[in-house]
C-alpha cells in the first residue's frame, strides 16, 4: 500500500503520513496536496511516494484534493530546500513553501513534465566578478554570458523588480520568446504560467528577482546576479536565505559557472577564495580612461557657509556653479544615521574603540559610546579624551530642514526632494534634488552635473559593521549610473584622512577594501566566519525569562561563546521587549538541534545578518 509523506508550511521539521485515497497514482512528489490535519484541513507538499508493507490504513487519513497533475518542484530543487533547511534553521516544508508557496494552487494552464529530461551536464563550477564600465553597460555584460549557440537556460537576477523587467525587455527585443520574466509581483496567473513554462522549456532566458534564484528549470547553464551585495537579495520572512548563498550552491551543484555583475567592488569580491574578476572590457581596447572626478571636503565651524550651514562655503560655490550653467545637483543625506557626529572641535580628535581601534558611535539616548564591530560599550563622559574639549558633537540637519533653508536662499531654483517610499516625477523642471540613498535611482534619469553627499558621517556613524562598505558602494553606484561621466562627486566630512576617503578620491578600491578585509578576518566577521543573531520576543518579562533560562542554557550546555546577550536595538519592537544573542557557531554546531531549541523558545534567527 502506498503511503505519501507530506510537510507543511511550520517550523515543525517533521514530515506527516497519508494515505492516496482515490488519486491513486495521480500523486507525484513535489506537488501540493490538500489534506486533513488535526481538527482542520491544511495544504502541504508531497515529499515522497512510498510502498508500504505494512500499514493500518485507520491509523493514516487519506489525500483529499491534489492541486498539481504533475510536479512542482522537481530535481535540484529538492536537494535545494534541505540546503535551505540546514543553512539558515528551517524546517524543510518551510524552505519547500519558501520555493513554490507563492504560485496560486488554482490555475488552468497544463501542469507538463519535462518528459522525463535528464538535469543539464555543467561545464565545470567557477565564480567570476564582472565590474561594467557604467550602467549603461550592463545588459552587454549579462548578454556575453548567454550560451551561444544555444545550449541551455542563463538565470540573471536583479535586486528589484524594475531592473529585472528592464533587462527583461531588452532580452526579448534581441532574443524574442526565449526571454522570461519572473518575480514576486507578477499576477497569480502570470506567476504560475511562467513555472510551467521553465518546468518543461529550455534555452530560456530568464530574469527575474531573488525568487528566480528557484527556477525549476532542468537546463541551466549558467547563473548571474547583478549588484550581489545588494540587501534586497535577503529574505525577510523564514527562512531568511541569502540568495547569494543559494545561487552559488544550486551553481555549485549543478556545475556551472556563477557570474557577479557588480556596479562597484565589494569584499566579498576582493576576498580572495579563488574567484576570477573580470573588467568589462580589455584595458588594451581603451586609450582613454574615465577619472572619477570626486573631491573630500572637510568641514567645520571656519569652513561653513554662514547661510547654508550644512554645506561649506566651497560646496555652496559649486552648487551655485552648476545651476548657473543650468546643470542639475542632487544633495544625497541619510536621514536614518545618527543625529550627531563625534568630534573635537577643538583638537580635531576622534572617538575610537580601545580594543580595536575602529570609530565609535553614539547611541539613541546619548548615553553610551557604541563599536560597531567589537560590541564595546563605553560611557559618553561629553568631552574630548585626548584635550578634555567638551566640545565634541553636532547636531545634523535633516531632509526637510535642508529643503526648507535652500528653497528660502534660492527662491527662484527649482527645488525636489525624495525620500523612501516617494516618487517624483520623471519629467520634473528641477534644478536641485535632495534625498537620501532612495536618490540612486534617479542618477539614471537626469543628467547630473553635481552630487553632494552632504555628511559623510551620517553613513558611516550606524551600528553596522559594513556601514563603511555599504557607503564605499554607494558612491559607486551612483558613479556608474550617471549619464554624465564628467559629474563633478563631493563627500563632506569632519573626517577626511579615513581609508575610504582616499580609496575613493584616488579611484583605488585596494586602499579601502585591503584595510576592510584585514579587520575583518582579525575581529573574526564574515566573510571569514559566520555570526548567528538570534532575538528572543515576549510582552511578558516572565515568558521573557523563561525563555532566556532555556537558550543560555543550551548554549552552556554546547560551549558556545556568546559575543553579545543584551537588548536588541531597539530594544522594543510592536509592544514586545527583544532579547539579542550573537554567537559564532563551530564546527561541532548542530544546526538541526538547535533549531529544535528556536522552536521550543519561539526565537527568530539570521546567519550573517545585514545589522547586528
Amino acid at each position: 500500500m502506498k503511503r505519501i509523506e507530506v510537510v507543511f508550511d511550520i517550523p515543525v521539521d517533521k514530515t506527516f503520513d497519508y494515505l492516496p485515497g482515490e488519486f491513486g497514482d495521480r500523486i507525484y512528489p513535489g506537488a501540493r496536496v490538500r489534506v486533513p490535519f488535526g481538527s482542520q484541513q491544511k495544504t502541504g507538499i508531497a515529499l515522497s511516494v512510498r510502498e508500504e508493507g505494512v500499514l493500518k490504513e485507520e491509523s493514516c487519513k487519506s489525500v483529499l484534493r491534489v492541486y498539481d497533475s504533475a510536479p512542482l518542484v522537481t530535481g535540484n530543487l529538492f536537494s535545494v530546500a534541505s540546503f535551505l533547511s540546514d543553512r539558515y534553521f528551517t524546517s524543510t516544508g518551510k524552505a519547500l513553501f519558501s520555493i513554490v508557496g507563492a504560485l496560486p494552487t488554482r490555475y488552468s494552464a497544463e501542469c507538463v513534465e519535462s518528459g522525463g529530461k535528464k538535469d543539464f551536464q555543467g561545464s565545470g563550477f567557477n565564480e567570476k566578478y564582472v565590474i561594467p564600465a557604467g550602467e549603461g553597460d550592463r545588459f552587454e555584460c549579462n548578454r556575453k554570458i548567454i550560451p551561444v549557440p544555444p545550449c541551455g537556460s542563463a538565470v540573471f537576477l536583479f535586486p528589484e523588480v524594475a531592473q529585472a523587467e528592464k533587462y527583461y525587455m531588452q532580452a526579448r527585443a534581441l532574443y524574442g520568446e526565449r526571454a522570461l520574466l519572473f518575480h514576486g509581483e507578477l499576477k497569480p496567473k502570470d506567476r504560475i504560467a511562467a513555472w510551467l513554462r521553465m518546468l518543461s522549456g529550455e534555452n530560456i532566458i530568464l530574469a527575474g528577482t531573488r525568487l528566480a534564484v528557484f527556477s525549476p528549470l532542468r537546463d541551466i547553464a549558467v547563473f548571474a546576479l547583478n549588484n550581489g551585495y545588494d540587501s534586497s537579495y535577503r529574505e525577510q520572512q523564514t527562512p531568511k536565505y541569502d540568495t547569494c548563498e543559494v545561487a552559488r550552491f544550486r551553481a555549485s551543484s549543478m556545475n556551472v559557472p556563477l557570474f557577479f555583475i557588480d556596479a562597484s567592488p565589494s569584499v566579498n569580491s576582493y576576498f580572495p577564495i579563488d574567484k576570477e574578476i573580470e573588467p568589462d572590457k580589455d584595458p588594451a581596447e581603451s586609450e582613454v580612461e574615465i577619472k572619477k572626478s570626486i573631491y573630500i571636503l572637510p568641514v567645520n565651524r571656519k569652513s561653513v557657509d554662514k547661510k547654508i550651514s550644512f554645506l561649506s562655503r566651497e560646496t555652496v560655490s559649486f552648487l551655485e556653479e552648476t545651476v548657473l550653467k543650468g546643470e542639475k545637483a542632487a544633495l544625497v543625506h541619510n536621514s536614518k544615521g545618527s543625529s550627531k557626529i563625534l568630534r573635537c572641535e577643538k583638537c580635531g580628535g576622534r572617538f575610537t574603540c580601545a580594543a580595536c581601534d575602529s570609530g565609535l558611535i553614539l547611541s539613541e539616548d546619548g548615553k553610551n559610546l557604541l563599536c560597531r564591530f567589537c560590541n564595546t560599550v563605553a560611557p559618553f563622559e561629553k568631552k574630548c579624551p585626548s584635550c578634555g574639549s567638551r566640545k565634541v558633537s553636532e547636531r545634523l540637519c535633516g531632509i526637510e530642514k535642508m529643503f526648507s533653508v535652500l528653497k528660502q536662499e534660492y527662491p527662484s531654483v527649482g527645488i525636489s526632494k525624495v525620500v523612501s517610499r516617494t516618487e517624483i516625477d520623471a519629467a520634473a523642471d528641477f534644478s536641485i534634488l535632495i534625498g537620501t540613498r532612495a536618490i540612486k535611482r534617479y542618477m539614471g534619469v537626469f543628467p547630473f552635473g553635481l552630487v553632494v553627499f552632504v555628511s559623510g558621517e551620517s553613513f558611516l556613524n550606524v551600528p553596522d559593521y559594513r556601514s563603511e562598505e555599504h557607503f564605499f558602494i554607494m558612491v559607486n553606484e551612483i558613479f556608474a549610473s550617471l549619464l554624465d561621466k564628467g559629474c563633478k562627486i563631493i563627500i563632506q566630512t569632519r573626517n577626511p584622512n579615513m581609508e575610504i576617503y582616499r580609496s575613493l578620491k584616488e579611484n583605488n578600491p585596494g586602499i579601502f577594501l585591503s584595510k576592510e578585509t584585514l579587520v575583518r578576518k582579525q575581529l573574526r566577521y564574515p566573510p571569514f566566519a559566520e555570526i548567528v543573531k538570534v532575538e528572543l520576543k515576549s510582552r511578558k518579562a516572565a515568558v521573557l525569562m523563561e525563555r532566556k533560562t532555556l537558550l543560555e542554557s543550551y548554549f552552556e550546555q554546547k560551549n558556545i561563546e556568546v559575543m553579545y546577550s543584551g537588548p536588541s536595538f531597539p530594544p522594543v519592537k510592536k509592544g514586545k521587549d527583544v532579547w539579542k544573542y550573537l554567537f559564532r557557531p563551530g564546527s561541532s554546531f548542530d544546526r538541526k538541534e538547535f533549531s529544535r531549541i528556536l522552536f521550543e523558545t519561539g526565537a527568530s534567527v539570521d546567519s550573517n545578518p545585514d545589522r547586528i
